[in-house]
């Protein structure tokens, strides 16, 4: 405690010899992040020849690299492919396979479909942003997510044939719609995540390739070719995600309220849009927020403040993150 500081008004700020550029060298520091799927994250593949059919799953925690689900009747086939590496990366990729194929009068239909699934049906996966080194949470990244889909229906088809796709990212859909024209026809798009270490997000997508009946001496081909690059870059340390708890908490006497008014102190840090002062009541033990201040504040007057536990959070949108506790006696 110095009780030499002088009685500061609301807007004074404080210096401390001890508070170091710590924000400048942030900001130029790369953030090293990697992308990794949830243990639960699955592809689920089905397959049906003639009304038969079959399914299988897999983790994309773990390399999968070749077929994940097939069934034949005769010429008639419907298969599944999944490739994928496991571990966490700063480029991850996902490729998947849908092909359907009938062949003269005995092939009735075929169809192939993959999903994203937790276990089954049509799921949202996980995916988490993960720092590789040190502690980064908080930090600003920018996650990039490149879904594409390849169409192919048969030139020489005799009946029906189609692909349909979708690609989701958290609760909205990005991409989708169903191809039945001959020859190859692609569909890609580009969809951004400025997000943080630590954070989630989640996507979905679904592949389906349908062929009808061919035709004696006929064929019906419908293929699909489903690819998704994800890439995590760092924003440069910009804070993107919670703030930083705000760090060496000192105080100081008002010298008002018989002496029990008191101000505290601390260091500014980057990302905040307001600060919450709280103090510990010591006959429920819970947190009391008692002041809250705008965005770039190092210091506030406590009513009362003497003799007490407090705390100062700095909240942004995306939640509030506490400091250490001080207690002014």
């Amino acid at each position: 405690m110095n009780s030499q500081n002088p009685s500061p008004s609301r807007k004074t700020k404080f210096r401390s010899p001890r508070f170091f550029p710590r924000i400048e060298s942030l900001e130029r520091r790369e953030v090293p992040a990697a992308l990794v799927f949830d243990t639960n994250a699955r592809v689920l593949g089905t397959v049906s020849v003639n009304g038969s059919s079959t399914s299988n799953l897999r983790r994309l925690t773990q390399s999968n690299n070749g077929n994940l689900a097939l069934r034949s009747s005769g010429n008639n086939r419907a298969f599944v492919s999944l490739t994928s590496y496991s571990g966490a990366s700063a480029n991850k990729t996902v490729t998947v396979q849908t092909s359907a194929h009938t062949d003269g009068p005995t092939g009735r239909s075929a169809k192939s479909l993959a999903n994203t699934t937790i276990g089954n049906g049509f799921n949202y996966v996980t995916v988490r942003v993960v720092a590789t080194q040190g502690d980064q949470a908080g930090q600003g990244v920018r996650v990039t997510l490149k879904p594409s889909f390849s169409s192919t229906i048969g030139a020489f088809n005799a009946g029906s044939a189609s692909n349909s796709y979708s690609f989701y990212v958290n609760n909205a859909k990005v991409l989708g719609g169903t191809a039945t024209a001959k020859g190859t026809r692609p569909f890609a798009f580009t969809h951004r995540i400025d997000t943080f270490v630590g954070a989630t997000f989640k996507i979905a997508f679904q592949s389906v390739s349908y062929a009808g009946f061919a035709g004696k001496g006929k064929t019906n081909i419908a293929e699909m070719q489903f690819s998704l690059a994800m890439s995590v870059v760092s924003e440069g340390g910009v804070q993107i995600g919670l703030p930083p708890a705000p760090k060496n908490l000192s105080w100081a006497p008002a010298n008002t309220n018989n002496g029990r008014d008191i101000y505290l102190l601390w260091e500014d840090v980057k990302g905040e849009t307001s600060y919450e002062i709280r103090y510990l009541n010591p006959t429920t033990n819970k947190w009391v927020v008692v002041v809250t201040t705008p965005a770039n504040e190092i210091s506030t007057k406590i009513i009362n403040g003497l003799g007490k536990k407090l705390q100062v959070g700095a909240r942004n949108k995306f939640g509030v993150r506490f400091s250490n506790t001080i207690s002014a006696t």
